[in-house]
C-alpha cells in the first residue's frame, strides 16, 4: 500500500508541474499576443514641453515610435534614455490605453558657457549640463576665472566668485533690469577684486566687485541716465562700482570720439 501511496503522490506531483508549467506557457503566450497586438499600437504620441528639441529627436532618444505597442514600453528605461539626453533636465512618460503615449519634457535652459580650460554650458539653476561645442549658441555671455570646485555641489554652500557670477545673472534677468543678460559678453571673475562685466556692444566695461550688487545696480541706473543728458559726452568706456564712495567713470567724449575708435 505504501508504494500505492508513493505512486499517487508522484502522479499529482507531475501533474502539478505540468498544470504550472502549462499555466506558465500561457501567461507568456498571453503576454506576446498582447504586446505585439496592433489594438495596443501607439498610434497616439504626445511630445509636450519641448522648444529646443524637436519632436522626432525626443522619439529617436526615447527609442518609441507608432509601431511601438504601448503595453511592451518599459516606462522607467524609456525615461531613463530621455534623461541621458543633455539638453533634457526632467522627463516623463506615460501610457493611455489602448493606444496612446504623453511624454512630457523639461529642457535645461542655458544661462552662460563657463570657461574652464574647456567650455562648459551652465543653466539658470547654476548647473552645468553640457559640454559646449561649436553647434552650440556662442551669443551666450562666456565667464572666465572660475574653477571646478567653484561649481555648485550637492550639499556644499556656494562659493562667493561663483555666487556672485549668479546674483548677476538674476539682477540681468529681471524685467527692465538697467544691464539685462543679453547685453552681457562676457563676466571677469577675480578672487580679490571681484566680478567685471563686458557688455554692449562696444563691450564697454562695467567693475562690479564683490556684493551689493543691487545698489550699484541703482547706480549704475543713475549714472547712464546722466551721461545720456550729457551734451558733450557720447557713451562711456569703463565704470567702476566696486566702491560706492568713490565711483569712477571714464566717458566717451564727442570731440575725441574718432581718437577713442582708433585706439579700440
Amino acid at each position: 500500500m505504501k508504494w500505492v501511496r508513493y505512486g499517487a503522490f508522484g502522479i499529482k506531483t507531475a501533474a502539478g508541474i505540468v498544470m504550472l508549467l502549462l499555466i506558465s506557457y500561457a501567461f507568456i503566450l498571453g503576454h506576446d499576443v498582447i504586446t505585439q497586438c496592433d489594438f495596443f499600437r501607439a498610434k497616439n504620441i504626445s511630445v509636450q514641453g519641448n522648444h529646443r528639441l524637436s519632436d522626432s529627436e525626443i522619439l529617436r532618444q526615447a527609442q518609441v515610435n507608432t509601431e511601438s505597442n504601448i503595453l511592451s514600453v518599459n516606462l522607467q528605461v524609456t525615461r531613463k534614455r530621455l534623461l541621458a539626453h543633455p539638453w533634457i533636465a526632467e522627463a516623463e512618460i506615460r501610457r493611455e490605453l489602448p493606444d496612446a503615449l504623453t511624454i512630457k519634457i523639461t529642457e535645461h535652459k542655458p544661462l552662460a558657457i563657463v570657461d574652464l580650460g574647456r567650455k562648459f554650458i551652465i543653466s539658470t539653476r547654476g548647473e552645468i549640463f553640457k559640454t559646449w561645442s561649436p553647434t552650440d549658441d556662442d551669443t551666450l555671455p562666456v565667464i572666465n576665472g572660475l574653477e571646478f570646485f567653484d561649481l555648485d555641489e550637492p550639499g556644499k554652500p556656494r562659493s562667493l566668485p561663483f555666487g556672485a557670477v549668479m546674483e548677476v545673472f538674476q539682477l540681468g534677468s529681471k524685467l527692465n533690469g538697467i544691464l539685462p543678460t543679453r547685453f552681457i559678453n562676457r563676466v571677469f571673475v577675480d578672487r580679490e577684486i571681484g566680478i567685471t562685466i563686458c557688455a554692449f556692444e562696444k563691450n564697454q566695461t562695467i567693475k562690479l566687485g564683490f556684493h551689493d550688487y543691487s545698489e550699484k545696480y541703482e547706480r549704475l541706473k543713475e549714472i547712464l541716465f546722466q551721461i545720456k543728458n550729457l551734451k558733450n559726452i557720447k557713451d562711456f568706456d569703463s565704470i567702476d562700482l566696486n566702491n560706492l564712495e568713490r565711483i569712477v567713470v571714464n566717458p566717451i567724449r564727442i570731440k575725441s570720439s574718432a581718437r577713442d575708435q582708433r585706439e579700440v
